[in-house]
């Protein structure tokens, strides 16, 4: 039996996808991107992407792979370097694939700046290491999104205007893929777009 395996986005965890979960044909697994993370910890993509790669190749069961933001951009990275026989496809929504541009950088480093602490403790990062984060991605994954083989959809909301270019990008990458722009969406589909969302992933699944 087939499942599905989502990577949640930055600023997101495990409860922001519940909706979406409840409305999805397959059994759903959700992995946390930042446990055994406390205040002292480096945190940069180099860092989280082992853990997660880990967790993906111990899968024993065919799945399909769904990434949200810096989930999707993880999921990329995965697809790109894995052989797991056990993924059958991919789903990436609001992703990038290379360098974030410094104006939008600087503008979500300094939106975390003045962002209240509290802001932070549901996700299990402090200030420093979301700006650490934002930081260190740093990776194109323009050549080898070519060689991906794997039937992929890409997601992206109408309105997610700094995302939309990059999701049109992928798709013409990914030889396979297909591509969806989910009206009046925005950045997070699984909080304002859920059902349309989960429709979408059961269409391709199934």
């Amino acid at each position: 039996m087939t499942k599905l395996v989502i990577l949640h986005g930055l600023g997101q965890n495990e409860d922001d996808w519940e909706k979406v979960v409840e409305h999805i044909a397959v059994s759903s697994q959700i992995i946390p991107l930042f446990t055994a993370i406390n205040e002292n910890s480096d945190v940069t993509i180099e860092t989280i992407y082992p853990k997660i790669s880990k967790k993906l190749d111990e899968i024993t069961e065919p799945y399909y792979l769904c990434g949200l933001s810096l989930g999707g951009l993880l999921a990329l990275m995965y697809t790109c370097k894995s052989t797991n026989c056990y993924l059958k496809g991919i789903i990436i929504a609001s992703a990038i694939y290379k360098p974030i541009p410094k104006s939008i950088n600087l503008f979500q480093s300094l939106l975390f700046t003045i962002l209240p602490k509290k802001n932070f403790e549901t996700i299990g990062l402090s200030k420093k290491q979301m700006i650490q984060l934002t930081s260190s991605i740093n990776i194109d994954l323009t050549e080898s999104l070519k060689r991906i083989n794997l039937p992929s959809l890409i997601l992206c909301g109408e309105k997610d205007t700094v995302n939309l270019k990059y999701a049109k990008q992928i798709h013409e990458l990914i030889p396979s893929s297909d591509l969806s722009i989910v009206p009046n969406g925005k950045h997070e589909l699984n909080k304002n777009s859920y059902l349309e969302l989960s429709k979408a992933i059961n269409y391709f699944i199934n």
